[in-house]
């Protein structure tokens, strides 16, 4: 049985491709990856974005085809992102200054913190416990 390595992207369509792409380069400091090996996102092509190894492809919505937002009744629809730390406390600075609103939640061996893109689609950073 093969066995995976690690995650490679979450996959999202966005009705503003371009602005969503600044919104995570903004927020999540996620930078343009690939941009020479798929250059062409109106044809179809992702744009991706990467922070180390956690990225997300962002896909242009066709024509008639609305995007899916997370659904805000489940709050197990999401993408998790994992930070340290520090950098969750520096997170919630952050967020705050953006005026993004933000849940904190308490899970046992972690702490999530759960926001939403501009698209509606849900973030959670999570920091282990030692």
């Amino acid at each position: 049985m093969f066995t995976a390595e690690r995650l490679d992207h979450v996959a999202f369509t966005a009705r503003d491709l371009d602005g969503l792409a600044r919104w995570y380069e903004m927020v999540l400091g996620m930078r343009r990856a690939h941009a020479e090996a798929w250059p062409d996102v109106d044809g179809g092509d992702p744009l991706v974005l990467c922070a180390g190894s956690a990225c997300i492809a962002l896909f242009r919505a066709r024509d008639g085809v609305a995007p899916r937002p997370s659904d805000p009744s489940d709050p197990n629809e999401h993408v998790a992102l994992a930070v340290d730390g520090a950098n969750f406390e520096q997170a919630q600075r952050d967020l705050t200054a953006l005026g993004i609103s933000y849940d904190v939640w308490a899970h046992g061996i972690c702490d999530s913190l759960y926001f939403e893109d501009p698209e509606g689609h849900r973030i959670e950073l999570t920091t282990y416990r030692a």
